[in-house]
Protein backbone atom coordinates (compact mmCIF):
# COMPACT_ATOMS: atom_id res chain seq x y z
CA UNK A 1 0.00 0.00 0.00
CA UNK A 2 1.21 3.42 -1.12
CA UNK A 3 2.21 6.35 1.23
CA UNK A 4 -0.62 8.38 -0.53
CA UNK A 5 -3.11 5.20 -0.24
CA UNK A 6 -2.88 4.97 3.70
CA UNK A 7 -3.03 8.94 4.04
CA UNK A 8 -6.51 8.30 1.97
CA UNK A 9 -7.56 5.79 4.76
CA UNK A 10 -6.44 7.76 7.72
CA UNK A 11 -8.21 11.08 6.60
CA UNK A 12 -10.90 9.20 5.88
CA UNK A 13 -11.40 7.58 9.49
CA UNK A 14 -10.71 10.85 11.64
CA UNK A 15 -13.32 12.33 9.61
CA UNK A 16 -15.81 9.17 10.24
CA UNK A 17 -14.91 9.88 14.15
CA UNK A 18 -15.73 13.67 13.67
CA UNK A 19 -18.89 12.78 12.03
CA UNK A 20 -19.99 10.39 15.25
CA UNK A 21 -18.95 12.63 17.86
CA UNK A 22 -21.23 15.53 16.15
CA UNK A 23 -23.90 13.41 15.89
CA UNK A 24 -23.70 12.57 19.79
CA UNK A 25 -23.59 15.91 20.45
CA UNK A 26 -26.23 17.35 18.81
CA UNK A 27 -28.58 14.44 19.14
CA UNK A 28 -28.91 15.21 22.82
CA UNK A 29 -32.86 17.27 23.25
CA UNK A 30 -31.51 20.86 25.70
CA UNK A 31 -35.66 20.82 26.25
CA UNK A 32 -35.43 17.98 28.79
CA UNK A 33 -33.40 17.84 32.44
CA UNK A 34 -30.80 15.12 31.20
CA UNK A 35 -31.16 14.04 34.76
CA UNK A 36 -34.20 12.71 34.65
CA UNK A 37 -34.15 9.00 35.86
CA UNK A 38 -31.09 8.99 37.27
CA UNK A 39 -30.86 7.25 40.20
CA UNK A 40 -28.65 8.62 43.07
CA UNK A 41 -26.99 6.08 45.61
CA UNK A 42 -27.77 8.26 48.99
CA UNK A 43 -26.13 5.85 50.90
CA UNK A 44 -22.67 6.34 50.21
CA UNK A 45 -23.03 10.34 49.83
CA UNK A 46 -21.08 12.00 52.44
CA UNK A 47 -22.08 15.61 53.88
CA UNK A 48 -19.53 17.94 53.91
CA UNK A 49 -19.68 20.64 56.24
CA UNK A 50 -17.81 24.16 55.54
CA UNK A 51 -15.28 25.44 57.86
CA UNK A 52 -16.56 28.58 60.20
CA UNK A 53 -14.49 31.43 60.41
CA UNK A 54 -14.59 33.97 63.72
CA UNK A 55 -14.81 37.35 62.26
CA UNK A 56 -11.21 38.67 62.34
CA UNK A 57 -12.21 41.90 61.20
CA UNK A 58 -12.61 43.47 64.82
CA UNK A 59 -12.99 46.74 65.98
CA UNK A 60 -10.12 47.87 67.69
CA UNK A 61 -11.35 50.84 68.41
CA UNK A 62 -14.88 49.42 69.41
CA UNK A 63 -12.67 46.98 71.38
CA UNK A 64 -10.83 49.75 73.72
CA UNK A 65 -13.99 51.45 74.12
CA UNK A 66 -15.39 48.52 75.42
CA UNK A 67 -12.47 47.81 77.80
CA UNK A 68 -11.53 51.16 78.71
CA UNK A 69 -14.13 51.22 81.87
CA UNK A 70 -12.34 48.42 83.75
CA UNK A 71 -8.94 49.75 83.67
CA UNK A 72 -7.68 51.99 86.46
CA UNK A 73 -4.75 53.64 87.41
CA UNK A 74 -3.25 52.57 91.38
CA UNK A 75 -1.94 55.56 93.13
CA UNK A 76 0.68 54.25 95.46
CA UNK A 77 3.07 57.12 96.25
CA UNK A 78 6.23 54.88 95.58
CA UNK A 79 9.11 55.12 93.74
CA UNK A 80 7.09 55.18 90.34
CA UNK A 81 4.29 56.46 91.98
CA UNK A 82 1.44 55.16 89.97
CA UNK A 83 0.57 51.42 88.00
CA UNK A 84 -2.19 49.95 86.22
CA UNK A 85 -4.77 47.64 87.51
CA UNK A 86 -8.33 45.98 86.09
CA UNK A 87 -11.57 44.91 87.59
CA UNK A 88 -11.82 41.15 88.06
CA UNK A 89 -14.97 40.54 89.66
CA UNK A 90 -18.53 43.23 89.40
CA UNK A 91 -18.26 43.61 93.01
CA UNK A 92 -15.78 45.59 92.97
CA UNK A 93 -12.42 43.43 92.90
CA UNK A 94 -9.42 44.10 90.87
CA UNK A 95 -5.92 43.12 90.45
CA UNK A 96 -2.55 44.57 90.01
CA UNK A 97 0.98 44.00 90.77
CA UNK A 98 2.29 43.07 94.15
CA UNK A 99 4.76 45.46 93.34
CA UNK A 100 2.44 47.85 92.24
CA UNK A 101 1.12 47.83 96.09
CA UNK A 102 4.00 47.64 97.90
CA UNK A 103 3.36 47.29 101.59
CA UNK A 104 0.46 49.91 101.07
CA UNK A 105 -2.63 49.02 102.87
CA UNK A 106 -4.93 51.50 101.36
CA UNK A 107 -4.62 52.52 97.67
CA UNK A 108 -6.00 55.43 95.61
CA UNK A 109 -7.77 54.14 92.37
CA UNK A 110 -8.23 56.65 89.30
CA UNK A 111 -10.94 55.39 87.18
CA UNK A 112 -11.51 56.08 83.33
CA UNK A 113 -13.19 58.78 84.26
CA UNK A 114 -10.76 60.53 85.80
CA UNK A 115 -12.78 60.22 89.59
CA UNK A 116 -10.70 59.01 92.60
CA UNK A 117 -11.82 56.18 95.05
CA UNK A 118 -9.66 54.25 97.43
CA UNK A 119 -9.34 50.69 97.83
CA UNK A 120 -8.22 48.44 100.60
CA UNK A 121 -5.25 45.46 99.64
CA UNK A 122 -6.99 42.14 100.70
CA UNK A 123 -4.58 39.93 99.54
CA UNK A 124 -1.06 39.74 98.27
CA UNK A 125 0.92 36.72 96.64
CA UNK A 126 4.10 37.85 96.22
CA UNK A 127 5.43 34.26 94.66
CA UNK A 128 3.07 35.81 91.67
CA UNK A 129 3.19 38.76 92.13
CA UNK A 130 -0.24 39.36 92.37
CA UNK A 131 -2.46 41.75 94.57
CA UNK A 132 -5.97 42.03 94.97
CA UNK A 133 -7.26 45.40 95.82
CA UNK A 134 -11.33 45.81 96.99
CA UNK A 135 -12.77 49.24 96.03
CA UNK A 136 -14.18 51.16 98.95
CA UNK A 137 -17.79 52.09 97.29
CA UNK A 138 -21.22 50.89 97.71
CA UNK A 139 -21.51 50.88 93.78
CA UNK A 140 -22.43 47.04 92.40
CA UNK A 141 -22.10 45.85 88.60
CA UNK A 142 -18.53 47.45 88.14
CA UNK A 143 -17.38 46.48 84.70
CA UNK A 144 -15.59 42.95 85.41
CA UNK A 145 -13.23 41.47 82.70
CA UNK A 146 -13.26 37.89 82.52
CA UNK A 147 -10.10 35.69 81.91
CA UNK A 148 -9.22 33.63 78.96
CA UNK A 149 -9.59 29.73 79.18
CA UNK A 150 -6.62 28.25 78.07
CA UNK A 151 -3.37 29.67 76.57
CA UNK A 152 -2.96 31.77 73.62
CA UNK A 153 -1.34 30.77 70.77
CA UNK A 154 1.98 32.41 69.41
CA UNK A 155 1.53 35.01 66.52
CA UNK A 156 -2.09 35.93 68.41
CA UNK A 157 -3.14 39.58 68.16
CA UNK A 158 -2.97 40.69 71.34
CA UNK A 159 -3.43 44.29 73.53
CA UNK A 160 -1.89 45.79 76.42
CA UNK A 161 -3.84 48.44 78.30
CA UNK A 162 -2.77 50.74 81.40
CA UNK A 163 -1.45 53.92 82.30
CA UNK A 164 2.33 54.16 80.90
CA UNK A 165 4.58 56.93 81.94
CA UNK A 166 2.59 59.21 83.78
CA UNK A 167 0.37 59.37 80.83
CA UNK A 168 -3.22 58.82 80.34
CA UNK A 169 -5.24 55.48 79.37
CA UNK A 170 -2.95 53.74 76.51
CA UNK A 171 -3.08 51.38 74.02
CA UNK A 172 -0.40 49.22 72.14
CA UNK A 173 -1.13 46.03 70.00
CA UNK A 174 1.36 43.01 69.31
CA UNK A 175 1.46 39.85 69.23
CA UNK A 176 2.01 36.74 71.62
CA UNK A 177 5.52 35.74 71.05
CA UNK A 178 6.44 33.16 73.09
CA UNK A 179 4.60 30.81 76.07
CA UNK A 180 6.26 28.96 78.68
CA UNK A 181 8.72 31.60 79.38
CA UNK A 182 10.56 31.47 83.05
CA UNK A 183 12.59 33.97 84.71
CA UNK A 184 14.91 33.60 87.58
CA UNK A 185 14.57 35.70 90.75
CA UNK A 186 16.79 38.66 91.70
CA UNK A 187 19.84 38.12 92.89
CA UNK A 188 19.16 37.20 96.79
CA UNK A 189 15.09 37.20 96.05
CA UNK A 190 13.65 33.98 97.82
CA UNK A 191 9.60 35.23 97.10
CA UNK A 192 9.28 33.04 94.37
CA UNK A 193 10.37 30.05 96.09
CA UNK A 194 7.51 26.96 95.56
CA UNK A 195 5.05 28.74 93.38
CA UNK A 196 6.08 27.58 89.50
CA UNK A 197 5.27 30.95 87.44
CA UNK A 198 5.29 30.93 83.39
CA UNK A 199 5.01 34.30 81.57
CA UNK A 200 3.55 34.77 78.25
CA UNK A 201 5.96 37.06 75.86
CA UNK A 202 4.63 39.65 74.12
CA UNK A 203 6.03 41.96 72.03
CA UNK A 204 3.10 44.90 72.93
CA UNK A 205 5.37 47.78 74.17
CA UNK A 206 5.13 47.74 77.79
CA UNK A 207 6.79 50.49 80.08
CA UNK A 208 7.23 51.86 83.39
CA UNK A 209 3.56 52.69 85.12
CA UNK A 210 1.96 49.83 82.60
CA UNK A 211 2.84 46.98 85.44
CA UNK A 212 -0.77 45.70 86.76
CA UNK A 213 -2.24 45.85 83.50
CA UNK A 214 -4.05 43.12 81.47
CA UNK A 215 -3.07 41.81 78.01
CA UNK A 216 -5.70 41.16 76.35
CA UNK A 217 -6.88 39.34 73.14
CA UNK A 218 -9.28 40.65 70.27
CA UNK A 219 -12.12 39.05 72.19
CA UNK A 220 -11.16 41.32 75.19
CA UNK A 221 -10.22 38.38 76.86
CA UNK A 222 -7.45 38.84 79.73
CA UNK A 223 -4.89 36.32 78.51
CA UNK A 224 -2.33 37.78 81.32
CA UNK A 225 -1.06 40.51 83.66
CA UNK A 226 1.49 42.75 82.01
CA UNK A 227 4.87 42.38 84.86
CA UNK A 228 8.10 43.08 83.31
CA UNK A 229 10.30 43.62 80.19
CA UNK A 230 13.48 42.27 79.21
CA UNK A 231 15.34 45.13 78.99
CA UNK A 232 19.32 46.65 79.38
CA UNK A 233 18.00 50.16 78.82
CA UNK A 234 14.64 50.24 81.12
CA UNK A 235 12.30 50.31 78.54
CA UNK A 236 10.22 48.43 75.95
CA UNK A 237 12.10 46.87 73.51
CA UNK A 238 9.52 44.10 72.11
CA UNK A 239 10.62 41.93 75.13
CA UNK A 240 7.50 41.79 77.66
CA UNK A 241 6.27 39.33 79.62
CA UNK A 242 3.19 38.87 81.37
CA UNK A 243 1.54 36.45 84.06
CA UNK A 244 -0.78 33.87 82.92
CA UNK A 245 -4.36 33.99 82.84
CA UNK A 246 -3.95 30.47 84.41
CA UNK A 247 -2.02 31.89 87.62
CA UNK A 248 -4.10 34.82 87.60
CA UNK A 249 -6.83 32.22 87.97
CA UNK A 250 -4.87 30.51 90.21
CA UNK A 251 -4.42 33.15 92.23
CA UNK A 252 -8.05 34.45 93.00
CA UNK A 253 -9.33 30.90 93.46
CA UNK A 254 -6.88 31.19 96.48
CA UNK A 255 -8.01 34.82 97.91
CA UNK A 256 -11.36 35.17 96.78
CA UNK A 257 -13.73 31.96 95.33
CA UNK A 258 -12.19 30.28 98.40
CA UNK A 259 -14.92 26.96 98.60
Amino acid sequence: MTIMARLSINLALIAAFAAAASVSVFAVDWNQDPLVGLELDTKHVRRVSLPQFPNRDVSLPDLVEKLQPSVVKVLTGGEIGWGTGFIVDRRGYLVTNANVTGDCERIQIQLSDGSIVWGVVVALQIARDLALIKIESTRIGWPALALAEGNPRPGQRVVTLGYPAGLGFSVAMGIVSGLGRHVKPREGATDRTGVAVTYTQTDAALNRGGAGGPLVDMAGRVVGVNTMIISQVGESNGLGLAITAADVKAFLDDVLYVK
